[in-house]
């Protein structure tokens, strides 16, 4: 590799080391532009020029300034000393560039853009950095390879030969991959406050969950396809407590042309014991599930419609009056478990209130005439809910009405709107008829993975619905049109499955990679553990019936490893053949008999009075075999690829 090569490949990788940092955020996307900047231009400046002007008074003036620019960027500019340390070894990796041409500094640049490179898988959590770390262990190892060359030909003062590259890097990155897969779960953990959650795809979801709902203010939607939760049920399971609605907010006041949680925030343990929790009595057809959701802000679990105990979590605390329930401090994955019940009532007694909204006459003569005939509080919920479902036109974004709509508007005049509109129309129908309602804010559906049997529920998931209190209990209503509810696109079966897989990776890259603490750690081990224990404790027959599994194994694998070894030991017999030796043995199967004290000329004439038309490939087979015993130069990759070809052709006309 020659000095032009070897210096734009070091200012390539120094580059590419920083890539990922325009992706993480841990560092403003300005000084990360000027840095490639610069070192394009030093990168041009080495091809127009092959040696650059020698600067080193104007770099150095421009280290000394940053020296005083650095406390100044610290404290009124990046404002973290995190970032303006990133920023300062963004500026060491372009000075080691420039101060290239006049100081041996090669070893040193590699490590400032090894530096880099770690300073950017520190702060990525995508899955996408693996490609980035391949692409980067292998030039870095092309990199050392290239400087252990040139530090031994300079011991031994000999003139500098190309070494090959890049098989030797390729062999160290996959040995280094192997040695640090089987490591990676024995590895110690230490935490990071650049991935919290589940991962890349949860850390980035937000709960979506906004504290309140002004319908005097325009609202927008966007789909969002970050993962919120992952939802493990039973397949028995899933024809009762399907679709999926997590519980994420309650909205059951209004003041202020706002609807918000009740006003009574205060928090309160759950009742519990050794970890299990119990937040309501279970009644009827009874399940359980585990969810692995987003570390929320607050702390929020997404309890599922129907929850009734909840586990493996360390404590959790009740909204009163809300049926909202959180953590006090959590860090890492949040996955817990839930027991989960057809209908559910309070284990505590509740004060249940009417919601207090202004009364309208128009509202109140309206929902009079929708309800009909109904009494019950079940009777006209479900009168309001069907007629609001078949009556109403949804619209997916609200931008689309063009201007704030008010729920009287939406219910007498405009007649569309999204599910927060259809939920709070509802509630407030409900209430003009002095029944107990409250909008639910969460998540609806979900996408199920058939691979590894888990719900996928994300942000666009995200939903509003009513609940109404009959007396006894509170019941879940969706005035929504069933068909346009999140999840109902009716996506083809291809798709579904190529969503299901895409997911199911960056599970496991969220699970096992990115979170996989100490905790995993000691579950591992104790499982192992626990699986020897238990087989020790089996007694004799399992140990017996382990051995003979084992003795089978072992004839088998000796069986395929004699084979193995027989076949390549024939392969390497035929690989080690000399040229001439393969020419004999074709022309042997011809009839024409040739010796190693045969001269070239009398082999060609041989082969030529008795099988003229292989006469040419012959004479081309000995003039390579010639030059390639007794020439200095050796035969060229061109010549050897001919004589292949005219051995080939012989032992075809031999067969």
């Amino acid at each position: 590799m020659n000095r032009l090569r070897r210096e734009l490949e070091s200012i390539g990788i120094t580059a590419l080391a920083a890539v990922p940092l325009y992706f993480t955020a841990a560092v403003g996307w300005i000084p990360i532009a000027l840095f490639h900047l610069s070192l394009l231009g030093l990168a041009l400046s080495w091809i127009i020029r092959r040696e650059p002007a020698q600067w080193p008074r104007l770099v150095r003036w421009l280290a000394y300034a940053y020296l005083i620019f650095f406390p100044i960027d610290a404290i009124f500019l990046s404002k973290s000393l995190i970032e303006s340390s990133s920023n300062l070894l963004l500026f060491i990796g372009f000075y080691l560039m420039a101060e290239a041409p006049w100081e041996s500094n090669y070893t040193k640049r590699l490590l400032i853009g090894f530096l880099l490179f770690v300073a950017s898988i520190a702060t990525a959590t995508d899955m996408s950095i693996v490609a980035f770390i391949v692409v980067f262990a292998f030039m870095m190892f092309r990199q050392l390879i290239q400087v252990s060359h040139a530090s031994s030909v300079a011991l031994i003062d000999v003139k500098e030969l190309e070494t090959p590259a890049n098989r030797p890097a390729i062999f160290y990155l996959v040995s280094t991959a192997l040695i640090a897969i089987v490591m990676f779960p024995f590895l110690p953990r230490v935490g990071t406050p650049m991935i919290r959650g589940t991962g890349t795809s949860l850390d980035r979801a937000a709960t979506g969950l906004s504290d309140s709902i002004n319908f005097d203010e325009t609202r927008t939607i966007s789909p969002d396809p970050q993962v919120v939760a992952r939802v493990w049920m039973r397949q028995e399971s899933v024809l009762f407590f399907t679709p999926l609605r997590l519980r994420g907010t309650v909205y059951d006041s209004f003041r202020d042309g706002e609807w918000r949680g009740g006003t009574d925030r205060r928090l309160r343990a759950a009742r519990g014991k050794l970890g299990t929790f119990y937040v309501a009595r279970p009644v009827g057809v009874r399940a359980s599930a585990t969810i692995q959701q987003v570390r929320s802000p607050e702390q929020r679990l997404l309890l599922p419609s129907g929850t009734f105990v909840v586990s493996g979590v360390p404590e959790i605390f009740e909204e009163s009056r809300s049926g909202l329930y959180r953590l006090s401090a959590h860090s890492g994955s949040l996955e817990y478990r839930v027991g989960l019940s057809y209908q559910t009532d309070p284990i505590r007694p509740e004060v249940v209130k009417l919601l207090e909204y202004p009364l309208s006459p128009e509202v109140q003569l309206f929902s009079r005439q929708v309800a009909g005939d109904a009494v019950t509080p079940r009777e006209i919920a479900a009168k309001i809910e069907t007629y609001l479902a078949t009556q109403f036109q949804y619209v997916a974004d609200p931008a689309e009405l063009g201007r704030a709509v008010s729920v009287e508007e939406f219910l007498l005049s405009e007649r569309r709107g999204h599910c927060e509109y259809f939920a709070a129309g509802m509630v407030v129908m409900l209430s003009h008829l002095g029944v107990p309602a409250r909008i639910v804010g969460g998540y609806y559906g979900g996408e199920w993975n058939p691979f590894t049997g888990y719900f996928v529920v994300r942000q666009r998931d995200a939903h509003a619905w009513v609940e109404i209190h009959d007396g006894q209990r509170w019941l879940t209503y969706d005035p929504s049109p069933a068909d346009l509810r999140p999840g109902s696109g009716g996506a083809g079966a291809l798709s579904v499955y190529a969503s299901a897989a895409r997911d199911s990776v960056e599970f496991f890259w969220d699970r096992y990679i990115l979170t996989f603490g100490s905790e995993d750690q000691v579950t591992l081990i104790s499982g192992a553990l626990t699986a020897a224990r238990n087989a020790r404790a089996s007694g004799g027959e399992l140990v017996a019936s382990v051995r003979a599994m084992v003795t089978l194994q072992l004839v088998v694998l000796t069986v395929l490893a004699g084979i193995l070894i027989f076949l390549t030991a024939i392969w390497w017999r035929e690989r080690r053949l000399s040229m001439f030796q393969v020419m004999a043995r074709s022309l042997a199967r011809l009839g024409v008999e040739i010796s190693a004290a045969d001269t070239p000329d009398e082999i060609v004439h041989r082969v030529g009075s008795t099988r003229p038309e292989l006469e040419r490939d012959v004479r081309n087979i000995v003039d390579v075999y010639v030059r390639e015993r007794f020439s200095a130069a050796g035969l060229t990759p061109e010549e050897r690829a001919a004589a292949r070809r005219a051995l080939s052709s012989l032992a075809s006309a031999s067969r």
